[in-house]
C-alpha cells in the first residue's frame, strides 16, 4: 500500500486541492495516519509507505520528510515531479544543485533518526547491492505497459497512473481489447535500447521513469536528463548510508 501525501502541510496543499478549491492535507494526513496505525504488528516484508512528490517549490524536501516521521508516518519515499520542462513546479537543471544537496542533507537526517534508535524507512535508501531485483528488473526498470498496469475508472489500461487519460498510451480495455504494440513498445524500452550504457546507475534505476522520459523528450526510449542526475545522487547517498550504517 503507498498513500500519497507530500509533507508540511503548505507544500501538500499548494497543488493537492478538493474540487471546491481547499487544501486536502489535513483529510489526507488523517486517513493516512489511520491507515499506518492499523498496519501496525506487520511483518516488515509487508509493504506500506507514504509517498511524497517534490517540486521546485519545495527542494528544502527534507523538511518534508522529517515533519511526516515526526507525525508517525514512519516509512516515507520522495520523488522528483514527473512534468513537462514547461511546468513551473517542474525542477530545472538550474534546480540541480541545490537538489543534490538536499539528498546529501536528507541522509545525514534519516542516520541521525538511526543513531536515535528510532524505527525510520526512506525506501531510496534501502539499497542491496549484492541482492535486491533480479536482472530482468535491473534491466527494465518499473516494468510499465508489460508487468503491470493501471486501470482507469471507465475500464481504459494504461502502462501505470502517469499515463492515465492519454489515448495515445491506452492499452486496451477490460472488455478484452489490445493494444500489442505498444505493449511491445514498453518491453523493449530497457537500458539497451536507451542511451544508458556509459551510465553507472543503469542497473540501479532500469532506465529511469517512462513518463518523466516521455514529458522531457517526447519519447519513453530517451531518458530525463534532469530524472537521471537526481536518480544518481540519490544512488550516491544510498550508498553512503548503506556504508554509514554497515560501520555501526
Amino acid at each position: 500500500m503507498v498513500l500519497s501525501i507530500d509533507g508540511r502541510k503548505h507544500v501538500h496543499d499548494r497543488l493537492r486541492r478538493l474540487p471546491g478549491g481547499r487544501g486536502s492535507y489535513d483529510r489526507t494526513l488523517q486517513n493516512a495516519k489511520r491507515y499506518f496505525a492499523s498496519w501496525a504488528g506487520a511483518p516488515r516484508s509487508s509493504y506500506c509507505y507514504v509517498r511524497g512528490t517534490y517540486t521546485r517549490f519545495n527542494l528544502d524536501f527534507t523538511e518534508d520528510f522529517a515533519h511526516l516521521v515526526e507525525e508517525g508516518l514512519t516509512a516515507v519515499s520522495l520523488e522528483p515531479v514527473v512534468a513537462g520542462p514547461g511546468e513551473a513546479y517542474a525542477v530545472r537543471e538550474e534546480d540541480l544543485a541545490g537538489a543534490a544537496a538536499e539528498y546529501e542533507r536528507l541522509a545525514g537526517r534519516y542516520l541521525d533518526y538511526r543513531r536515535q534508535e528510532r524505527p525510520v524507512r526512506f525506501f531510496h535508501f534501502e539499497l542491496d547491492p549484492a541482492g535486491g531485483p533480479c536482472l530482468t528488473k535491473r534491466v527494465t526498470g518499473c516494468g510499465a505497459g508489460f508487468c503491470y498496469l493501471a486501470v482507469a475508472v471507465d475500464g481504459r489500461l494504461y502502462p501505470c497512473h502517469q499515463f492515465v487519460g492519454d489515448e495515445g498510451f491506452c492499452l486496451g480495455d477490460l472488455k478484452g481489447r489490445r493494444a500489442d504494440i505498444l505493449i511491445e513498445a514498453f518491453r523493449q524500452a530497457h537500458v539497451y535500447n536507451k542511451p544508458c550504457r556509459a551510465c553507472w546507475a543503469r542497473f540501479y534505476c532500469g532506465g529511469g521513469c517512462h513518463a518523466a522520459a516521455y514529458a522531457a523528450n517526447g519519447t519513453i526510449f530517451a531518458p530525463d536528463a534532469i530524472a537521471c542526475e537526481l536518480m544518481r545522487r540519490r544512488l550516491e547517498c544510498s550508498l553512503y548510508v548503506l556504508a554509514a550504517t554497515k560501520m555501526e
